[in-house]
């Protein structure tokens, strides 16, 4: 618990930014934009879209070599199920139609509980150092589950209540920082709300 405060409480900084990164959402790219990766949150933006990815929810990040399908990127498992809104009129290209597309993908989120993201930078010299700086974020906001783990191991009995209001914190923590960073992202860019 004390672990957590003292997160909430840090500042945010920049360890890593790259331009022209380009992210793909399980099998939907979202186009070319900035990587910007802080002491607490993986952050990707262009003129349009704002993603903000918890270390907490970061289950995997590998480096992928290219292949034929993919080249060279960060892949990452993120514990979410991220869900992209298409315009179905000019995307639909499959010749289904939109109640077995969602019959579909309904099935396949069944299946799967992470959301799948590839961050593939223009220039591919910078792969190891997105993935270090993932990497060292990672490492400054430890698992909160993880330290209470070794309860277990020694004989000393786990509180099912102590990981509840941790949880709850954590959400309506990660909920403000949201609603700051989509306020702070809308005025750096001359949004103003309507």
């Amino acid at each position: 618990m004390e672990v957590e405060q003292q997160q909430q409480e840090q500042q945010e900084e920049t360890i890593y930014q790259l331009e022209n990164v380009q992210l793909v959402i399980d099998t939907t790219s979202l186009g070319s934009g900035s990587l910007i990766i802080t002491n607490r949150f993986v952050k990707w933006n262009n003129s349009t879209q704002y993603y903000r990815f918890s270390y907490f929810d970061l289950g995997l990040n590998a480096i992928l070599s290219a292949t034929q399908d993919t080249p060279a990127c960060i892949y990452s498992q993120y514990d979410q199920i991220i869900q992209l809104h298409h315009d179905t009129k000019n995307n639909n290209t499959n010749g289904k139609d939109d109640n077995q597309e969602d019959e579909e993908e309904d099935e396949e989120e069944e299946a799967s509980q992470y959301t799948e993201l590839k961050f593939i930078p223009f220039d591919t010299t910078k792969i190891q150092e997105i993935y270090d700086a993932i990497c060292k974020g990672e490492l400054l906001n430890p698992d909160p589950e993880e330290q209470g783990e070794g309860n277990f191991y020694y004989g000393q009995p786990l509180s099912d209540d102590d990981d509840d209001d941790e949880d709850q914190e954590e959400e309506e923590y990660d909920d403000q920082e949201m609603e700051q960073d989509q306020s702070q992202y809308k005025n750096d860019n001359g949004d103003d709300d309507q």
